[in-house]
């Protein structure tokens, strides 16, 4: 049977009264209608075969469809669905295409501005690709373009890097010395991946205290005193460099530059050093007399040894000789005596008529 215009108006062939039961009608399941002759609905029943109305059913009665008995997991829906459907995609393909059209476009343009990427002056730049790992080879200077969200860029900063730091380090007597040093740090360019590998961007941070763990290993060579005097720090330097320039090769960083900036320790050492320095100083002053008064002496010797040569040679000389130089000396003495006079003269003079100016200023 089929049913048709259920509770929708009222019908002209056939009257039924009741009351429809608490069962509702499943458009997927349900396939009947339970009614109760409480109230009236009206219906208009018709045989599906014969095209006839049925006899009168009684007070409670099902209503079967063939089409849903047939079919009980096809959905009924009134005759104007299809036209609803279609009026509801076309609305919807108005409204979603623009929505469409606007998230296409912004995804393009991100992956657009994530494909691309710059280094700048002075860095280099490693890439990491999610499939296969850190690249090999590092990327220079420019701008540049990858697959986004796949390979990531990470940038170095290649160029020479201060720091400074203080370490507190045993000399060899024992004595506890606080060192100050300034150190400039730079990756090695050749291995750039291995060492974003092993320590990452901040390859310096994370270096340093290695690298400066080798000037206690220095310092435990030298005396305090060593270590206190600047004309000792060249050596000392000396021996520093070599050995960080040694130990950051392990980790694939050059040290370029390395300077002492202040060596410190107790003040009773400090007393101490500065005592052994004055006692240095005093014991070498005094060597250096000895030598000059040695020295003096033998200077001595010799001219007492040449006079009494000079002396031998005059006496072996003839009378008329000795008279010749003897008026050769006085002549010489004579000399010296009137430069000596004349100069007095001079200065007499000169005074004189300075004296004489300033009493006759009007002159």
């Amino acid at each position: 049977m089929g049913l048709t215009n259920l509770m929708g108006h009222k019908p002209s062939s056939s009257k039924l009264t009741g009351t429809i039961s608490p069962t509702k009608l499943d458009p997927w399941i349900g396939n009947s209608i339970s009614i109760e002759p409480t109230q009236s609905v009206y219906a208009t029943v018709t045989d599906t075969q014969t095209g006839q109305p049925p006899p009168s059913p009684p007070s409670s009665f099902h209503c079967h469809r063939r089409e849903i008995s047939q079919n009980p997991r096809k959905p009924v829906f009134p005759m104007h669905t299809g036209t609803s459907l279609s009026r509801l995609t076309s609305s919807a393909r108005k409204f979603l295409l623009p929505l469409v059209a606007v998230g296409t476009a912004t995804t393009a343009a991100a992956a657009f501005h994530s494909s691309r990427f710059t280094v700048p002056p002075g860095h280099r730049a490693v890439i990491l690709d999610r499939l296969h790992g850190v690249s090999g080879t590092s990327i220079g200077e420019g701008t540049h373009y990858t697959v986004p969200w796949i390979r990531k860029p990470y940038i170095f900063d290649i160029r020479d890097k201060p720091h400074t730091f203080s370490c507190l380090a045993h000399t060899k007597d024992l004595q506890p010395v606080n060192l100050s040093l300034a150190i400039s740090l730079r990756p090695e360019l050749s291995k750039l991946p291995e060492t974003f590998n092993h320590l990452g961007l901040d390859y310096d941070e994370k270096s340093l205290p290695a690298i400066c763990s080798e000037v206690q290993t220095i310092v435990a060579n030298y005396d305090v005193d060593q270590l206190l005097l600047k004309e000792n720090n060249s050596g000392v330097l000396d021996d520093i460099h070599g050995s960080l320039v040694e130990r950051a090769k392990r980790f694939n960083v050059l040290v370029v530059d390395v300077s002492i900036l202040d060596v410190s320790c107790g003040e009773q050492v400090a007393q101490a050093v500065e005592q052994k320095q004055v006692a240095r100083v005093e014991a070498e002053t005094s060597k250096n007399l000895v030598v000059k008064a040695e020295h003096d002496k033998e200077a001595a010797v010799r001219r007492a040894e040449e006079e009494l040569e000079a002396a031998k040679q005059f006496a072996e000389l003839p009378e008329d000789v000795h008279e010749q130089l003897l008026a050769q000396s006085r002549a010489e003495a004579q000399r010296e005596v009137d430069k000596v006079l004349a100069m007095f003269e001079d200065a007499a003079n000169s005074s004189r008529s300075s004296v004489v100016d300033a009493s006759n200023p009007s002159s």
